[in-house]
C-alpha cells in the first residue's frame, strides 16, 4: 500500500483595504486540505486541494477522490469508470446539508485550476486566487498572505491580508501503521480536545483477517468523527430548548435536530463498523450520545449562571 499523510485546516482570511479605511473588511472561512492520491501501484499520482465550508464535507470529497484515483488512476468525467464532481458532491450534502444548511459549499482544485465550484458566497472567491497563487508561487503555503498580497498589488489593488490557522486533522499511513489525530472542540467550543486514532498493527492481531486502512477510508472515519459532534450540538441545544419549554417538536429546529439526531445514530453505527472491520482503536474513543448529553447539559449550565 502505498504511504500517505494529509493535514486539513482551519483558515481565517481577512482582507483590508488600505486605500480605503472606512470600507468593511473582507472575511473569509473555510477549510483547506491538499491530498496527493496515488493509484494501487503506486505508480501513477495526482495532488488535488479541496475546500469546503465544513470540515466533513471537505473531508467526504477528499475520501471520493482517494477512492476514485486508488481505483482507477484518473478522475475523467468520460470513458470507462467515470467521475462527476457534481454527482459525488450531491451524494455527500443530499442527506443533511441540502435540506438543513444552506450555507454548505465547496470547491476542488488541482494545480490552482477549479475543477467544481458549487456556487460558494462571493466572499469564498478569494479562495481561488489563494489556489493560483499557490500554484504560481511554489513557496510555503504559510506565507500565502504575503505572496497574495503581491499579486493584488500588481493588479493595482493595495491590501492587507490577515491569515490565521489551526489543524484540524494531521493523519500519516503506511503499510505498517496509521495514526490520525483530529482536534475538535468542546461543549462550550472554546476549548480543543484532542483524539487520537490508530490502526492496530496487525502483524499482531492473531486470528484475525484484516487489511491496512487506505487514505479514503482514513478521511471518510474522521468525517465521520467531525460530523457526529458537530451534530450532536445541534441535538444538545434543541433537546435542552424542548426541555425549558422555548421550542415545541413541530418547530423547524426541532425537526432540524430530530434530523440531527437519526444521522448520529446511522454515523454512530457506520464508526463502529468501520473500527471492527480495520481492528482501529481511539484514545479517547468517540461517543456521540455521550456529547450530545454534554452539550445539553451545558446549556442548562449556563442558563443558570444567568
Amino acid at each position: 500500500m502505498p504511504n500517505f499523510k494529509a493535514n486539513l485546516i482551519r483558515e481565517r482570511f481577512v482582507l483590508t483595504n488600505k486605500k480605503a479605511k472606512n470600507e468593511e473588511p473582507q472575511l473569509a472561512l473555510g477549510n483547506r486540505l491538499e491530498i496527493e492520491c496515488l493509484d494501487s501501484k503506486g505508480e501513477n499520482s495526482e495532488t488535488f486541494v479541496i475546500r469546503a465550508q465544513n470540515i466533513h464535507t471537505t473531508l467526504r470529497i477528499a475520501a471520493r477522490i482517494a477512492r476514485q484515483w486508488f481505483d482507477h488512476g484518473h478522475t475523467k468525467n468520460s470513458g470507462p469508470n467515470r467521475f462527476s464532481w457534481s454527482r459525488e458532491y450531491k451524494e455527500i450534502v443530499k442527506d443533511f446539508e441540502e435540506k438543513w444548511n444552506e450555507n454548505c459549499w465547496a470547491c476542488i482544485y488541482r494545480g490552482g485550476k477549479v475543477l467544481f465550484d458549487s456556487e460558494p458566497p462571493e466572499k469564498a472567491q478569494l479562495f481561488h486566487i489563494i489556489e493560483q497563487v499557490y500554484a504560481y508561487d511554489k513557496g510555503d503555503y504559510q506565507d500565502i498572505a504575503l505572496a497574495a498580497e503581491k499579486l493584488f498589488a500588481k493588479a493595482g489593488k493595495h491590501v492587507q491580508i490577515d491569515y490565521d490557522r489551526n489543524i484540524a486533522m494531521a493523519l500519516s499511513g503506511s503499510s505498517e501503521a496509521v495514526n490520525n489525530k483530529i482536534t475538535y472542540r468542546d461543549t462550550d467550543g472554546r476549548n480543543k480536545i484532542d483524539l487520537f486514532m490508530r490502526q492496530k498493527d496487525l502483524r499482531y492481531v492473531k486470528g484475525e483477517k484484516g487489511s491496512p486502512l487506505k487514505l479514503s477510508e482514513c478521511l471518510s472515519v474522521a468525517a465521520i468523527i467531525f460530523e457526529g459532534y458537530q451534530l450532536g450540538f445541534i441535538a444538545g441545544r434543541t433537546n435542552y430548548l424542548l426541555a425549558c419549554g422555548q421550542t415545541t417538536l413541530g418547530d423547524k429546529n426541532a425537526q432540524q435536530a430530530d434530523h440531527a439526531i437519526k444521522r448520529v445514530i446511522r454515523l454512530d453505527q457506520s464508526l463502529k463498523d468501520l473500527t471492527t472491520k480495520y481492528h482501529l482503536a481511539f484514545k479517547p474513543k468517540p461517543n456521540f450520545q455521550q456529547n450530545i448529553s454534554k452539550i445539553e447539559n451545558s446549556f442548562r449550565e449556563k442558563a443558570r449562571t444567568f
